[in-house]
C-alpha cells in the first residue's frame, strides 16, 4: 500500500453526528465501540456511559487510544490539542509526550518512542488515511484552481454544483479515471483486507463517482469538520463545529469517564466473548462487516445477540459491499430503513453508500 503509517487512521471518518442519532446514547449505557483512532470512542465517552468497551485488532490503534486517554487524564486542555496536532509546533509536541511518557505503560511507551515522528509531525494528520486525503486536497485544489476558494466557502448548493459541473465532472478525468478504477490499482489505496470479498465484477468507477458528487455537491464544506479538513487539511476556526471531544467544554466530562474505558487489542467477535450475556446498551461497529465473509459477519451477529440487551442499538457504516442480515438472525436484529435513509441525509463525510441501524429483540 502507498501512504505507509503503523496508524491506519489518526482521525475517524465516521460522521459523530450520525452516531449520536442513531444509538441515543443515555447516561450510564454499557456501549461496545471499534475503536479505530479513538475520536468517535471518546465522542461517546462524553455522553456518561457506565462503560465503554473499545476494540481493535490493529495494535497501532490500541496504542493511539491509549495514548489519548492517558493525555486526557494528564494534560491540561490546551497540550492535548497541541499533542494532536491542532495547534503549537514539533518541538512542543515532543516536550509533551516527554513530559507524559513515565504515565504511559511500557508497550505503548515503547510504540510512540519509535514513532516519534509522528508525533512531532501531528499525529491527526499521519495516519495512513490521513496521507491520502493530503494527496486527495492538493489534486483538488489543481483541479478547482480558481474556483477552489469559493467552493471552500459555499454555503449554496446550486453553486457548488456548477463549480463541480465545471471543474470536475468533465469527460477527460472519466476517462482518466475509468483506466483506474480497478481492482489491481485500488488495492493501493484500499487495504486488501477491504476488498478480498468483493466481486470480480464490482463497479469501482460507478461507486467512485457517486461519491465524489455527493461530496463535492450535496455535502460541501463549510461548517464541516471533516470535508473542510479534507479539502484544506486545517481544522475549522469556530470550535463549536469541532468534534465533541475536542471542544473545550467536555474536556473535563471526558477526563471524569477516563476511568470507565475498557481498551483491548481484539477483533470484535473475540472481544464480545469476554463480555457477560444481557449487559449492552450500543453499539457502534464502523464498517467491520465490509471487512467479513457472509459466515464472518453471522458470527459476530450471535455474539452482538448474547451480549445485547433487548432493545440495544447497534449503528454501521458500509463502504463498499452491502450485506443483508442472515435469514435466521433477521427476527431479531430490527431494521430501521427509514432511520437508516435520515442517517445518510444527514452526513457530512458522504463516504458511505449506506448506514444501517438496528435495534436487538430478545
Amino acid at each position: 500500500m502507498l501512504f505507509r503509517s503503523p496508524l491506519r487512521y489518526s482521525q475517524s471518518w465516521e460522521d459523530y453526528n450520525v452516531i449520536k442519532e442513531a444509538l441515543d446514547i443515555r447516561k450510564n449505557d454499557v456501549i461496545v465501540c471499534i475503536l479505530s483512532s479513538g475520536d468517535n470512542f471518546l465522542n461517546l465517552l462524553s455522553s456518561e456511559p457506565k462503560l465503554a468497551y473499545g476494540f481493535d485488532k490493529n495494535l497501532a490503534q490500541v496504542y493511539e487510544v491509549k495514548l489519548k486517554l492517558v493525555a486526557i487524564k494528564n494534560l491540561e486542555y490546551e497540550d492535548f490539542i497541541k499533542l494532536l496536532g491542532y495547534a503549537g509546533d514539533g518541538k512542543e509536541r515532543i516536550k509533551i509526550f516527554c513530559d507524559l511518557a513515565n504515565k504511559l505503560d511500557e508497550n505503548t511507551y515503547k510504540f510512540w518512542k519509535k514513532h516519534l515522528k509522528i508525533i512531532r509531525k501531528g499525529m491527526a494528520f499521519q495516519g495512513n488515511t490521513e496521507k491520502k486525503y493530503s494527496l486527495f486536497k492538493n489534486i483538488v485544489k489543481f483541479l478547482l484552481g480558481n474556483y477552489y476558494q469559493k467552493y471552500i466557502s459555499s454555503d449554496n448548493k446550486k453553486d457548488r454544483e456548477k463549480i463541480y459541473e465545471k471543474k470536475i465532472n468533465r469527460l477527460y478525468l472519466k476517462i482518466l479515471s475509468r483506466l483506474f478504477m480497478n481492482k489491481i490499482v485500488t488495492q493501493f489505496f484500499y487495504h486488501k483486507d477491504l476488498i478480498k470479498n468483493l466481486s470480480p465484477s464490482f463497479d469501482y468507477y460507478k461507486l467512485f463517482w457517486e461519491k465524489l458528487e455527493r461530496i463535492f455537491v450535496d455535502i460541501g464544506c463549510i461548517n464541516n469538520p471533516y470535508m473542510f479538513w479534507s479539502f484544506t487539511g486545517e481544522i475549522l476556526s469556530n470550535q463549536n463545529l469541532w468534534q465533541p471531544y475536542l471542544r473545550k467544554e467536555n474536556y473535563n466530562i471526558l477526563r471524569n469517564n477516563i476511568d470507565k474505558t475498557v481498551v483491548v487489542k481484539k477483533d470484535i467477535y473475540d472481544g464480545l466473548k469476554d463480555i457477560d450475556n444481557d449487559t449492552i446498551d450500543a453499539f457502534y461497529l464502523s464498517d467491520i462487516f465490509d471487512w467479513m465473509t457472509f459466515d464472518e459477519m453471522e458470527k459476530v451477529l450471535r455474539e452482538i445477540l448474547r451480549v445485547s440487551k433487548s432493545g440495544a442499538k447497534i449503528v454501521s457504516f458500509v463502504i463498499m459491499q452491502d450485506k443483508e442480515l442472515p435469514k435466521n438472525l433477521e427476527k431479531n436484529f430490527r431494521y430501521n430503513q427509514i432511520k437508516s435513509r435520515k442517517l445518510i441525509e444527514m452526513d457530512r463525510v458522504g463516504f458511505y453508500p449506506k448506514i444501517d441501524t438496528w435495534v436487538v429483540d430478545k
